[in-house]
């Protein structure tokens, strides 16, 4: 499957991964699976809400989270308003900065046909990958 080494390159890189599939697609169990073969357990992995994550980052706690898991699932940020939409993408842009130094990845999940803003792809500049059939 290309789409699992894709991952695994980009998921060892340290690179922010943003998983985008068919609107009802199960992309967190297709996520799941790409981290234990990526030899990540399940039980280190976490999956939130872009809310969550933003509330995570405003309280200093990524260093913390790290003691309890390597990944972090974000998910529900597709339906954001703008307002919040712009916390999130800050949140991140703030994460990605110090990423290595938190000890936590992140892999975003989305529907296939949201692009956020430009600031998502030019400033985050995550690893893109279409899931066709999740």
């Amino acid at each position: 499957m290309k789409e699992l080494e894709v991952f695994e390159k980009n998921f060892e890189s340290w690179r922010l991964m943003w998983l985008q599939g068919p609107d009802g697609a199960n992309k967190v169990r297709i996520t799941y699976e790409f981290l234990r073969l990526c030899k990540v357990s399940e039980t280190r992995v976490m999956k939130i809400t872009a809310h969550q994550f933003v509330d995570i980052m405003k309280k200093g706690l990524p260093k913390t989270y790290s003691s309890f898991y390597d990944v972090l699932i974000i998910q529900s940020f597709d339906s954001l308003r703008p307002k919040a939409l712009l916390s999130f993408l800050r949140a991140l842009m703030s994460y990605n900065d110090f990423k290595k130094s938190f000890g936590l990845r992140i892999v975003l999940v989305s529907k296939e046909n949201f692009l956020g803003t430009p600031l998502f792809t030019k400033e985050l500049n995550p690893f893109i990958i279409r899931v066709k059939n999740a």
